[in-house]
């Protein structure tokens, strides 16, 4: 009877005159949880889940967080089905308990944009250890417009490898991150060419990256001497 009149009353970050919601009963089942783990790492998994874009891998959880594999293993168990995982990735099992951990481990939005900060940052040094790969692509540019670091974003966005993968995955998700920068692109990948030129030392792979860079900026309909140049080049090679 205390249990359920516990887990049926406002939990500490409900304001009064709030309504009830169910993801109020979730923070009790995670205060409850937090309670039992004797370490902090669920906390920093929850954060780190909430922060992602479509879920972590397991692997990436474990580095992030720095946690062993046995205490995610119980941790695990204690979420059962409120944790969902699918093509590898690691996710909430539905939006309640996402909020839940927003309302008590990430109510401001500074908290929010800590977090994105966090794994931006943390896969930013998995690019520059190991090479830019498509999971790179899929969360690092994302991270950078989530926590508002718009310098950070222009850079990824204008590094060779990152735009080679996104233009790879959809050139039309890279034309929404400069949208919602609302920067012109076209200047900054014409000072990014050079550089990239300068650095090349293959010439088969700066073709293929100079090809991806026409073909996007000709989707933007761009009048930029680089298309022209870039294709006269391919007509050469």
């Amino acid at each position: 009877e205390a249990r359920l009149t516990t887990l049926l009353s406002d939990p500490p970050s409900k304001e009064g005159g709030e309504e009830a919601t169910i993801d109020d009963l979730y923070e009790h089942v995670l205060a409850r949880i937090e309670e039992d783990i004797e370490e902090d790492y669920e906390v920093e998994a929850f954060k780190a889940i909430w922060a992602s874009r479509n879920g972590l891998e397991r692997d990436e959880l474990l580095k992030l967080t720095g946690m062993p594999p046995a205490k995610w293993a119980e941790i695990q168990n204690i979420l059962d089905e409120n944790l969902f995982e699918s093509g590898g990735k690691i996710t909430f099992g539905n939006q309640f308990i996402r909020k839940a951990v927003e309302d008590m481990h990430l109510p401001s939005d500074e908290g929010k944009r800590s977090a994105h900060r966090w794994l931006g940052e943390w896969f930013d040094q998995i690019a520059c250890r190991d090479g830019v790969d498509q999971r790179i692509a899929e969360e690092l540019p994302w991270q950078y417009q989530q926590a508002g670091m718009n310098k950070e974003l222009i850079e990824t966005l204008t590094d060779e490898a990152v735009f080679e993968n996104l233009f790879d995955r959809d050139s039309y998700e890279l034309i929404r991150y400069w949208l919602d920068l609302e920067e012109n692109p076209v200047p900054y990948y014409e000072r990014s060419w050079n550089e990239w030129r300068d650095n090349s030392d293959d010439e088969a792979e700066l073709f293929d990256s100079g090809f991806r860079l026409a073909e996007f900026l000709r989707e933007l309909g761009a009048n930029s001497p680089i298309v022209t140049a870039i294709y006269q080049q391919s007509l050469k090679t």
